[in-house]
C-alpha cells in the first residue's frame, strides 16, 4: 500500500501566504492538487495542516486531512518532524512526502519515483535530483571549479540539487527518523519541474515559467 502526504503551513516566514498565492489563475497549493488527483497508483493522499480552509480544500478534493498541532507550525519544525506526526495517522507501506512549493512536478515524475522503489527492493528511499551547471563556494573557497582555470559552466561537472520530494519506506523511516537513510537510490528530474517557492523572488520566477514555457505547453 502507498499513500502521499502534502504538508502545509499557512504562517510562512519568507514568503507570507505563499501555499495560497495565485500563480496562473489558481491558488499555489491547487497546482500539486490537481496533480496528484491523477495519481490513481496512489492508494490515499493526505494533506497535513493547521489550517481549517486547507483542511476542507483536502475533504472537496477526496483527500484525508491530518490536522497538524499548532506547535509543528514553528520555523524550527523539520521534513522529519512533519513525517514523525503524519505516521501517527498512515499506515501504508510505501509513503512519498511532496510539497506544493513545487508547483510544476509531472505525474510521470511522481509515478517514477513510486516505481523506483518499489522496483528496487533492497533500497529505503528515493528522490530525485536535478543538475546545476555553475560556479559555487564554501567558505570562501571554490567547490567546484578552479578560479584560475576557466571553463565554460556548460563543460562543468554540475552540482545535483535536491528536487525537493521524497519516497521511503515506513519501517525505514521509524528505525531512521529521517526521509532518506544512507541506502537510497535517486533519478534526474527535469529542472523545470523543481522550481521551488521560499521567496518572492522564488514566486516571480515560477510565474514567468508558467506564463512563459509551461501555459503554452499545456
Amino acid at each position: 500500500m502507498s499513500a502521499l502526504i502534502v504538508p502545509i503551513k499557512t504562517n510562512n516566514q519568507r514568503l507570507p501566504g505563499k501555499n495560497t498565492m495565485n500563480l496562473g489563475g489558481m491558488p499555489l497549493y491547487m497546482h500539486l492538487f490537481n496533480t496528484i488527483k491523477k495519481c490513481n497508483f496512489i492508494d490515499k493522499v493526505y494533506i497535513d495542516s493547521s489550517d481549517q480552509y486547507i483542511l476542507r480544500e483536502a475533504d472537496r478534493f477526496g483527500f484525508c486531512a491530518i490536522k497538524r498541532p499548532i506547535r509543528l507550525n514553528s520555523a524550527d519544525t523539520s521534513g522529519n518532524d512533519l513525517i514523525q506526526h503524519s505516521l501517527e495517522h498512515v499506515e501504508d507501506d510505501i509513503i512519498g512526502q511532496f510539497f506544493v512549493t513545487t508547483p510544476f512536478l509531472k505525474v510521470e515524475t511522481i509515478k517514477k519515483s513510486f516505481d523506483l522503489l518499489d522496483d528496487n527492493k533492497d533500497k529505503d528511499c528515493a528522490f530525485g535530483l536535478y543538475p546545476v551547471y555553475d560556479r559555487f563556494w564554501l567558505n570562501n573557497e571554490p567547490v567546484n571549479h578552479k578560479y584560475d582555470n576557466l571553463v565554460g559552466t556548460q563543460y562543468m561537472n554540475p552540482l545535483m540539487r535536491e528536487a525537493g520530494f521524497y519516497v521511503f519506506r515506513r519501517k525505514a523511516f521509524i528505525e531512521s527518523k529521517s526521509r532518506i537513510t544512507n541506502n537510497y537510490i535517486t533519478f534526474e528530474v527535469d529542472p523545470l519541474e523543481c522550481v521551488d517557492i521560499d521567496n518572492k523572488e522564488d514566486f516571480l520566477y515560477a510565474s514567468v515559467v508558467y506564463d512563459k514555457i509551461l501555459k503554452g505547453a499545456q
